[in-house]
């Protein structure tokens, strides 16, 4: 099972598709530079970071991380 950063960013990356990083980062209204170290994975993104790419996308924790961690994530409490 993938872990939550590398759920993130693979969901990031298919949020940029083929746009640019900078793109992504006006639609999330976060820094370009963020945006980059969450899809490499250089860095970790806090819960408050992603409920606001969350909301700024419109998408819920299953359409982000997938319907098994989703569950699996709510049931440990």
């Amino acid at each position: 099972m993938k872990t939550l950063d590398q759920a993130l960013s693979s969901f990031l990356k298919t949020q940029k598709g083929e746009g640019s990083y900078a793109a992504l980062a006006e639609k999330t209204g976060i820094a370009e530079s963020t945006v980059y170290r969450l899809i490499t994975g250089e860095q970790s993104a806090t819960l408050a970071r992603i409920e606001q790419i969350m909301r700024a996308l419109g998408k819920s924790p299953q359409e982000v991380f997938g319907e098994e961690t989703a569950r699996k994530r709510t049931r440990r409490g």
